[in-house]
């Protein structure tokens, strides 16, 4: 596979479809993410591989210190992997969840009430469903061919702009939520 341009993969729109689909009769997050890798296998090789592009397009995106606050609050869990697990939950709770928490990411307290008891707001599974379809649908390495098209990504610098006492003022909600229920 040559390098792809940016035209040929998959847009924003049907990546958003795909995901807003999968919520559809949610019931837990490995059915989602079942209905997921079945539309992904109905794509091309080349939609995949742009299905991935958007996914780690939108991780960079809500890579910001509130929601890091928002992910310390409720899993307790100050490390990047913990991290990148919250914001694949965050892109798998659909286009308007995510977009209104990168606007205020306190909006997140309700999302949580439809994570079942004893779970949390982490998705690791979604880092590797394009693998998993595009295995399924070739049965060959995604991997390999996803190198041929990312070029070097460069990871933003972060710096938080909180520690613990200061979190209420940042998600009030959130903080209030968390520390007056013990909800996991």
């Amino acid at each position: 596979m040559e390098k792809l341009s940016k035209a040929e993969l998959l847009n924003e729109d049907t990546f958003w479809d795909i995901i807003n689909k999968s919520l559809d009769d949610f019931t837990n997050i490995k059915n989602q993410l079942e209905k997921i890798k079945n539309q992904l296998i109905k794509l091309t090789d080349t939609e995949i591989i742009g299905f991935d592009y958007i996914k780690v397009k939108l991780l960079w995106q809500a890579y910001n210190s509130s929601l890091w606050a928002v992910n310390y609050t409720v899993t307790g869990c100050f490390c990047d992997d913990e991290f990148v697990d919250f914001r694949l939950w965050l892109i798998t709770r659909g286009e308007e969840t995510y977009y209104n928490a990168l606007e205020n990411p306190d909006s997140l307290v309700d999302e949580f009430d439809k994570i079942p008891l004893g779970g949390m707001p982490l998705c690791e599974e979604l880092l590797s469903i394009e693998a998993l379809a595009f295995k399924e649908k070739n049965n060959k390495d995604f991997y390999v061919e996803e190198e041929k098209y990312y070029s070097n990504i460069k990871i933003p610098e972060l710096k938080i702009n909180w520690d613990e006492k200061s979190i209420k003022k940042i998600i009030p909600n959130t903080y209030n939520e968390w520390n007056a229920n013990d909800r996991f």
